[in-house]
């Protein structure tokens, strides 16, 4: 008989228990039999508690998880135990690093399953009270690590497995359907939680807040976000995203713009955020301002971030200044191009002399200003032999100085030639260097002759020939 005829005779009580029993000691099966289930998804209610009771859940989650990180154990790693994560080689330093977070998966695995089950199931005071307690036990744990698995394991088990599992449980609050009233709750209680026991650490707060406004976003009915007050009495400086989003919700703030003017240095999302305030609203002189002041803090983000929002009518200065940061960060002349006409020589002069390393940005310049002079003299003091030597730099003025251009490149394949390690790759940047003297009109004689002068080279070169060969040039010339 075929599974399907066996199973199809076998009692429907028998499958039920059967099927119970397996998805109940299998959590990662259940997990997935409870996201297949519609009324997973409806509104999970759970007692609202008080918040001595959620000091006790964290306190006595806390002793666990400290007790269970105490099995880590990766003073005797077993290497017998040891799955590579690929068949290539794997330098001992990684594989120690691979072993050891295998041996923390190996204990701390099935708490990420239970975490699952418990958000699923609507239980969100429990998993919030999981992730400040194991925040703590991780930070406070004493693992000895004498192979140096981690750089340090107690930073490895926040940012790396915490950070996972609260990433993993973010991503599954869509399958459920969360208590309003528990999810306000809860989010009190976290801001009380740190309010009370850690006022020398809420700089941790932005640790978490990306799931605290995840539960946020969840709850159906906005109108029970009022104002972040509501919530916490915490500086807002502690948590401007969460309070970014509270605001959100609550469209009649009057003091929105206040509370992001009072935060924009705290997170670049919040200086955007008022930015786009001021935009909507066409108050041009507030951002302009703002602009300014946020520029000040990181130059190479804001520049890329506000030019296309101003204009040198609203302030000459800082379009120009702004523009030329767009094309140190970019290397785009489109950004020179539109300030190009707004520079005195002085003022030009000055820009150029910000460009310490990048000299391609200088030529970029000197082309668009036909100032092919001043590239010529910064080829020339460029050796063939420097990386900083390319086929780049010498293209502006390919045309203008032919034969200052050709015998550059002539220079340069004599160069390669004369080294002591030539091999492949060597021919074939002779061969690129070739293509490019091409482009020298006034010189295609020379270029023939030079081609004919390396592939009669003497004693033979069998391997240039090839790749001269391959390349067309015995044929072209």
């Amino acid at each position: 008989m075929t599974f399907k005829e066996i199973y199809d005779k076998t009692p429907d009580d028998f499958k039920t228990d059967f099927l119970y029993q397996v998805l109940n000691e299998n959590s990662r099966l259940k997990n997935k039999f409870l996201e297949s289930i519609p009324s997973v998804k409806e509104v999970a209610t759970q007692e609202i508690i008080a918040y001595d009771d959620f000091k006790n859940m964290v306190d006595a989650a806390y002793n666990d998880f400290l007790e269970l990180l105490q099995d880590i154990d990766l003073a005797n790693l077993d290497w017998e135990d040891y799955t590579p994560s690929h068949s290539g080689y794997i330098p001992e330093w990684e594989a120690l690093t691979e072993l050891g977070e295998q041996e923390v998966e190996n204990v701390l695995g099935g708490f990420k399953d239970e975490m699952i089950s418990k958000l699923l199931q609507g239980n969100i005071t429990e998993i919030v009270s999981d992730f400040l307690a194991f925040y703590q036990a991780a930070a406070d744990a004493d693992i000895d690590d004498p192979e140096y698995c981690f750089e340090t394991i107690n930073d490895y088990l926040v940012d790396t497995q915490l950070r996972e599992w609260i990433m993993k449980a973010i991503g599954k609050i869509p399958f459920t359907r969360l208590n309003d009233d528990n999810v306000i709750n809860v989010i009190k209680l976290f801001f009380e939680y740190y309010h009370n026991n850690k006022q020398d650490n809420l700089n941790e707060i932005r640790f978490f807040e990306d799931f605290l406004i995840s539960i946020l976003d969840s709850i159906s009915d906005k109108s029970k976000i009022l104002y972040f007050e509501q919530f916490s009495k915490i500086d807002k400086k502690y948590c401007p995203l969460f309070v970014s989003a509270v605001m959100k919700y609550n469209t009649g703030n009057n003091n929105r713009e206040a509370i992001l003017r009072e935060l924009m240095f705290t997170d670049k999302n919040i200086g955007e955020e008022l930015l786009k305030y001021y935009l909507e609203n066409k108050e041009t002189g507030k951002y302009l301002e703002t602009a300014k002041q946020l520029y000040e803090t990181d130059k190479e983000f804001w520049a890329q971030k506000v030019c296309s929002h101003i204009s040198p009518d609203d302030d000459r200065d800082f379009f120009v200044e702004v523009n030329f940061q767009c094309y140190l960060k970019t290397a785009e002349i489109t950004y020179y191009k539109k300030i190009k006409s707004l520079l005195s020589s002085s003022e030009k002069e000055n820009f150029i002399n910000r460009i310490h390393r990048n000299t391609l940005l200088k030529i970029k310049i000197y082309e668009v200003d036909k100032e092919f002079d001043k590239i010529k003299e910064i080829v020339n003091k460029i050796d063939v032999d420097s990386w900083y030597f390319s086929k780049e730099i010498m293209l502006p003025i390919i045309n203008v100085y032919q034969e200052f251009c050709f015998n550059k490149i002539a220079k340069k394949i004599d160069k390669i030639m004369s080294g002591e390690k030539r091999n492949r790759y060597s021919y074939q940047n002779i061969v690129e260097w070739i293509f490019f003297a091409e482009k020298v009109p006034a010189h295609r004689d020379s270029v023939e002759a030079l081609v004919n002068k390396l592939y009669t080279h003497k004693p033979p070169l069998p391997a240039l020939k090839d790749e001269f060969r391959k390349a067309g040039l015995v044929d072209k010339f």
